[in-house]
C-alpha cells in the first residue's frame, strides 16, 4: 500500500472533516477490507440464513399471541449464537485492519493470517467488556425490579420513564467503549470509563456521528434485506431455495454495514482523544525519545 497519502488517525477534526477522513479511509482500504472481513464471514452468513426464517417466523406468531412459536426457541438461540459470533468477527477485524494500518503494517497482499492474532485478541477484549457491561445491566434491572415491586405501579412508571430517557442518553458513549481497548491496549473496564468519559463530554458531535453513520448503514441494511421481506410477505409460509438465498442476501446487510459503522465512529474516536489528550504529540515525543 502507497502509504504517501496515509491518513492521520490521532487529528483534531471538524465533524465534516471526521466524516470525510472515514470515507477516504474506506475508499483507500476497500479491497483489503472486502478480503479481509467479507470472505471470512461467508460461513456465519450462510449460518445466519439457515435460521432466519425460524427467527422471523417466532417472531410473527409471537406478535398475534401464538406462545406455542416458543418451540422454536432451540432454533432461535443458535440464531442469535451465530449473530453474536457474526457480530464479534466484523468488530474484531475491524479493529485489527485499523490498528495494521495506523502501525503502517497494512498492505494488498495483508491476509487473514497476518490479522488473525490481534483480531482474535479483540474478541476477548470485546467479549470482556460485554460481559461487564451485561453484569451491570443485569445488577441495575435487579434493583429497579425491586424497588418497583416494593413502590408500586407510580414507582414502575417512573422508572420505565428514567430507564428510556437514560438509554436515549447512554447510547453515545456505549457507541465508544471498545475503542481504547482496540487501539490504545486499555484494560477492560479502563476502556469503559473512557469510552464514557469521551462519549459524555462530547455527547453531540457522537450522537450526530451515530445519526450520520446509522442513516447510511440502514441504507445498506434495508436495501439488502428488502427483497427477503417482500418475499416473505407474500410467502409467509413457503420455505424454498429462494427464501435461502435471499436470507443470504439479507444477512450480507450486516457484513457491510458494520464495518462502515465501525470506520465512522473510530475517527469520531480518534478525534476527541486528540482534542482531549493531545495523544498525536504524544507519540511524537516518544518516538522521538526512542531514537
Amino acid at each position: 500500500m502507497d502509504y504517501e497519502n496515509k491518513i492521520e488517525f490521532y487529528k483534531n477534526r471538524s465533524f465534516g472533516e471526521r466524516l470525510s477522513a472515514a470515507a477516504d479511509f474506506l475508499r483507500q482500504n476497500a479491497k483489503i477490507l472486502a478480503k479481509n472481513i467479507l470472505v471470512p464471514a461467508i460461513p456465519f452468513v450462510l449460518l445466519e440464513a439457515y435460521f432466519l426464517p425460524k427467527y422471523m417466523e417466532m417472531v410473527s406468531q409471537l406478535s398475534v399471541g401464538n406462545i406455542s412459536a416458543l418451540e422454536t426457541g432451540m432454533q432461535v438461540g443458535l440464531f442469535f449464537l451465530v449473530l453474536m459470533c457474526l457480530s464479534l468477527f466484523l468488530y474484531s477485524m475491524s479493529g485489527a485492519i485499523m490498528k495494521a494500518y495506523e502501525d503502517g503494517n497494512l498492505t494488498d497482499q495483508t491476509t487473514w493470517s497476518d490479522l488473525s492474532g490481534k483480531m482474535f485478541s479483540n474478541v476477548g477484549k470485546l467479549f470482556l467488556i460485554g460481559l461487564v457491561m451485561f453484569l451491570i445491566i443485569a445488577v441495575i434491572s435487579l434493583v429497579a425490579g425491586l424497588l418497583i415491586y416494593g413502590g408500586g405501579m407510580g414507582v414502575g412508571v417512573l422508572f420505565i420513564f428514567i430507564f428510556m430517557f437514560g438509554l436515549i442518553a447512554l447510547i453515545p458513549p456505549l457507541s465508544l467503549i471498545i475503542f481504547p481497548v482496540f487501539f490504545q491496549d486499555a484494560s477492560t473496564w479502563e476502556s469503559i470509563k473512557k469510552g464514557f468519559s469521551l462519549g459524555f463530554k462530547n455527547w453531540g458531535s457522537t450522537f450526530g456521528i451515530l445519526f450520520v453513520g446509522g442513516i447510511m448503514g440502514s441504507i445498506v441494511s434495508y436495501a439488502f434485506g428488502m427483497p427477503y421481506q417482500l418475499w416473505i410477505a407474500f410467502n409467509p409460509s413457503e420455505l424454498s431455495i429462494m427464501t435461502y438465498i435471499l436470507a443470504i442476501i439479507f444477512s450480507l446487510g450486516s457484513v457491510f454495514a458494520t464495518p462502515f459503522t465501525f470506520v465512522f465512529l473510530a475517527f469520531q474516536y480518534f478525534s476527541i482523544t486528540e482534542k482531549e489528550e493531545g495523544t498525536s504529540l504524544q507519540n511524537k515525543i516518544d518516538e522521538f525519545d526512542n531514537l
